[in-house]
Formats: C-alpha cells, sequence, structure tokens
C-alpha cells in the first residue's frame, strides 16, 4: 500500500534526523582526530589538506584507507554543491516569482519542472567564483552568509508566532521564545570567529541586497501588496 505523503509530518522528521546523524558524524570525526595525533606527530599536519588522509598514510601505512577517505571527501563536496544548488535556486525561485527580483527570470521549464534560467545562471556564477576565488575565502563568505541567515529564520520564527499566532503550521518549534533566542545567539557566536575581511565582504553585499530590494523589489513584491500567490495554479504554463 503507497503512503500518502505529507510534508507537515516528514520534513521536520527529515530535518531533525539529519541533524542528528550529521552531529554523531562529526564527534566522531572529532574523536578520530585526537587518536591520530597519536600516528603522527602534529607538526606533519600543520597544513595538511587532509589529515586524516595524512595520518592513514603516512603514519599507519594504509595508503588504500587514505584513498578511501579522499573518495569520501570529493563525495561530500559534490553533494554540498547539489544541495546549495538546489536550495539557492529555489530560493531565487521563490523570490522572483514574489516580484522582489524580475519575474522572468522564475520560468519553470514544462517538460523538467525546474527553473532552468535561474539554475543557469547560478551554475555560471558558482563555476566563475570556483575558478577565480580561493577555496577558503569561498567557504568562509558561506558560513557567514548561511548563519546570518539562519539568526533572520529564528528571529522570524518568534516575530510570526506573536504576529501571527493564527497563521497554519505544518510544524510548530517548541519552547518558543527560548530556542529562537538560543539559535540566534549560536549562530552570531559561531560568526565572531570569522575574520575582519569575511564581514566586510559580507557587509558589501548585504549593502548590495538591501539596494535591489528598496529600489526594485519593495515597488514589485506580489505580498508586500496584499496578492495572494497560488502556485499551482501558475506554474502549468511554465511560468511562474
Amino acid at each position: 500500500m503507497r503512503r500518502r505523503r505529507n510534508p507537515g509530518r516528514n520534513l521536520p522528521i527529515a530535518i531533525i534526523g539529519s541533524l542528528a546523524i550529521a552531529t554523531i558524524l562529526y564527534i566522531l570525526v572529532a574523536i578520530v582526530a585526537i587518536v591520530a595525533i597519536g600516528a603522527l606527530p602534529f607538526d606533519q599536519l600543520d597544513g595538511a589538506e587532509a589529515p586524516l588522509a595524512t595520518v592513514l598514510d603516512e603514519g599507519a601505512g594504509f595508503g588504500w584507507a587514505s584513498t578511501i577517505i579522499s573518495f569520501g571527501a570529493l563525495v561530500a563536496i559534490t553533494s554540498v554543491v547539489l544541495t546549495i544548488l538546489y536550495g539557492q535556486t529555489r530560493i531565487r525561485f521563490a523570490i522572483c516569482r514574489d516580484g522582489l527580483m524580475p519575474r522572468r527570470m522564475a520560468y519553470v521549464h514544462p517538460k523538467t519542472r525546474t527553473p532552468v534560467y535561474i539554475t543557469a545562471v547560478f551554475g555560471v556564477l558558482i563555476a566563475l567564483l570556483a575558478a577565480f576565488v580561493p577555496l577558503a575565502e569561498i567557504v568562509k563568505l558561506v558560513n557567514i552568509g548561511t548563519l546570518f541567515a539562519f539568526v533572520l529564520v529564528n528571529i522570524g520564527v518568534w516575530i510570526l508566532r506573536h504576529k501571527r499566532p493564527e497563521l497554519e503550521r505544518g510544524f510548530r518549534v517548541p519552547f518558543v521564545p527560548v530556542f529562537p533566542i538560543i539559535g540566534a545567539v549560536l549562530c552570531v557566536y559561531l560568526m565572531t570567529y570569522l575574520d575582519r575581511d569575511t564581514w566586510l565582504r559580507f557587509a558589501v553585499w548585504l549593502a548590495i541586497g538591501l539596494v535591489i530590494y528598496f529600489v526594485y523589489g519593495r515597488r514589485h513584491s506580489r505580498l508586500r501588496q496584499g496578492e495572494v500567490i497560488n502556485p499551482e495554479a501558475e506554474l502549468p504554463e511554465g511560468r511562474a
């Protein structure tokens, strides 16, 4: 018997389950890293691009295990790239559909049912960044951008719970405002560990985004004008 899809129930379970699995894996990796120091002097690991692979290869003499870890890292990076592409393209799709950015960019291919223009633009931008910007700097910018987004999400949950308590929700965050405050504070705490240059770049990008919003998006937002967006009614023709 085919189970009925219930995103309101399944998505929270998937998100919390994924976070739990990732947390356990990170703890295990940290434990292995501590043990690895006993197999190889720490000064030989300083600056290594793949410390665990280096320990297995040079310290323990297991070259095949080092290859497996390197392959696993490659697979992990690929999955992260796909996650970013999926997430960012769908976020921009929602932004364009609302009118905060040109709605034409939210074109959906009638066969694949995907936002082709946005996906193509992001693919080119990510390729250019990967080609000309050092990976370490990209990681810092991704970290500060993601953490800042989490801060806004936590604050938004708190505000919506007070201003729109009647709003139908597929999942209700427990212990509001305690959990949102803890989440926002922890994200800000992690952001303080990023260097000054990362903060300056983030401030520039944030300023550019605010200019686009106040010059273009604010006047074209359909939700701000009180218009109700019905995705199911708008997508059959391949347009947003």
